[in-house]
């Protein structure tokens, strides 16, 4: 078997890691699993790509294959067979014959090249086996992707779209990061015989220093005392980590607790959004810390072992690394729960008392109409947006939500989540306790650290260590490669019988959190 990677690029980011990761871990398995030669396949681009070491440690022949077409495109239409053809002619001039290939595709289906899942259709039909894993959804609040496809490939509806983009045969199989996604392909037609639950492995984290060493380290440069507790969260501070919610955990917690992201975005309306949350910490005298991997100059792996406990209150996550990463660095995980992703970690062993799903705030302390005006209008764009009109129900549905007393902070706009942090930095222990009275287990959930969870970080690092190593992954992978290349080639590709369902659940009210498609 000749295993060929495809990906649009290999410049620096999640995917090109995730590649980099996938390598690494076949590396690990014995010499009769792995597979006999491995192609990567991307148009040429490769910034921030370790040319020098990347080969180094892998025991199999592994080569770079360029293919211009495959970069994103930036015109209205499609050329599949002109890209399927430079495809073959990639793999074939290094010998790989599409018979004996597994073809593993990342994000085919995302909107940056519109040829591409027509290319892979035919690919199949030449009896290249396919392996089409799906890190994100151009159905998943990317409309300008989903809009261009439509326009590129003449598609009338989501129906037929969603016919094209996950394409059904022989041979023909898909990965996923989760669960979840598993499930969402499912209810779209793909055989569940041909689809794979595909994590990413987690690697341990390279020189920690010590927690006392860390600890002082951090402190200094946030310009804390010496005893001053520190929740970290550990990302970039994008819209969809939704880090009001970090300022309502600082407004609770009091002056004497400093809650710090580490980074900044660097997309102008990320950062918009990220300026905004700064200026009101700011105002109301909160105490975070914002962007301390640079304004603050800590580093990052001092930021990880001399902490109290890691945060998280992201409303989306592809796989949700923070779940797995922060008991190998030897930290407590607090905030808020994403169902759908831990879910397959929850499976696996691991334990979030820290956790919860929702955040509940009292409806009492908002101007409801306010929120019911602003909701039902991103709700209605963002359907739109899709080339869809909302369901009439929509309305009902979130009158019903906001009847019940109490709603998750993260179905609120913005600027009635700021309205919520303000009143709880003015009354603090009047408002701990509403909030303690809407969400169950709050106080205890509230205070733990690493003191004390010492049984539980080791445990779920075990878990960790034991589902979602590279070693772990690796054999999962190889695995998953054998029962493509065992699959009978596709004589002809048919489309996904029920794939607008994906649209679909993506555009439900449920799914929408305001703070992350607010421009």
């Amino acid at each position: 078997m000749q295993l060929a990677i495809l990906h649009y690029h290999l410049n620096r980011g999640g995917v090109t890691q995730a590649i980099l990761n996938h390598l690494e871990s076949l590396a690990t398995c014995p010499p009769e699993e792995r597979p006999e030669r491995v192609a990567l396949v991307f148009c040429g681009r490769r910034e921030g790509w370790p040319d020098a070491t990347w080969q180094k440690d892998l025991p199999f022949d592994c080569r770079l294959i360029a293919v211009p077409p495959l970069d994103y495109d930036s015109t209205i239409g499609a050329e599949p067979e002109a890209l399927a053809e430079a495809i073959a002619h990639g793999l074939a001039e290094v010998g790989f014959k599409l018979t004996e290939t597994v073809l593993h595709t990342h994000n085919h289906a995302l909107g940056k090249n519109a040829s591409l899942p027509g290319a892979l259709a035919r690919l199949a039909t030449r009896g290249c086996r396919l392996l089409l894993q799906v890190h994100d959804f151009a159905e998943d609040s990317r409309p300008a992707n989903y809009r261009r496809l439509l326009r590129s490939l003449r598609a009338h509806s989501a129906e037929e779209l969603a016919g094209t983009l996950y394409p059904q045969g022989s041979g023909v199989h898909y990965a996923t990061l989760t669960g979840r996604d598993r499930g969402l392909l499912s209810a779209a037609g793909v055989p569940v015989d041909r689809l794979h639950l595909l994590p990413n492995p987690v690697t341990e984290f390279r020189d920690l220093p010590s927690a006392d060493d860390a600890r002082l380290r951090l402190r200094q440069g946030l310009g804390l005392a010496g005893d001053a507790r520190v929740v970290v969260y550990p990302v970039r501070g994008i819209r969809r980590k939704n880090v009001g919610e970090m300022l309502l955990h600082n407004a609770l917690a009091g002056p004497e607790v400093c809650y710090a992201v580490t980074l900044a975005p660097e997309n102008p309306v990320e950062r918009a959004s990220f300026d905004r949350w700064q200026d009101l910490s700011e105002k109301l005298e909160l105490g975070c810390r914002f962007d301390i991997g640079v304004s603050g100059g800590v580093r990052f792996v001092d930021a990880l072992a001399g902490a109290d406990a890691m945060i998280t209150t992201s409303v989306a996550e592809g796989f949700g690394m923070v779940f797995l990463e922060a008991w190998l660095a030897g930290q407590p995980l607090v905030g808020r729960n994403l169902p759908a992703i831990t879910g397959d970690f929850a499976a696996s062993g691991l334990k979030y008392p820290g956790l919860r799903d929702r955040f509940r705030v009292p409806t009492a302390w908002l101007q409801t109409d306010l929120v019911r005006r602003h909701v039902l209008e991103l709700h209605t764009w963002m359907c739109r947006d899709f080339n869809r009109e909302p369901p009439p129900e929509t309305a009902e549905e979130l009158d019903a939500l906001l009847a019940t007393g109490s709603i998750d902070f993260a179905a609120l706009p913005s600027l009635s989540q700021a309205e919520v942090i303000g009143r709880v930095a003015q009354d603090r222990e009047g408002a701990l306790e509403q909030i303690a009275a809407c969400n169950e287990g709050f106080g205890a959930a509230r205070h733990l650290d690493a003191a004390g969870q010492e049984q539980l970080i080791e445990a779920n690092a075990a878990r960790v260590r034991s589902e979602y190593s590279p070693e772990a992954v690796g054999k999962r992978l190889a695995a998953i490669y054998r029962t493509v290349m065992a699959d009978s080639p596709a004589e002809e590709v048919e489309p996904a019988p029920a794939g607008a369902s994906i649209l679909a659940s993506f555009l439900s009210l449920d799914q929408l959190c305001p703070v992350r498609v607010e421009a």
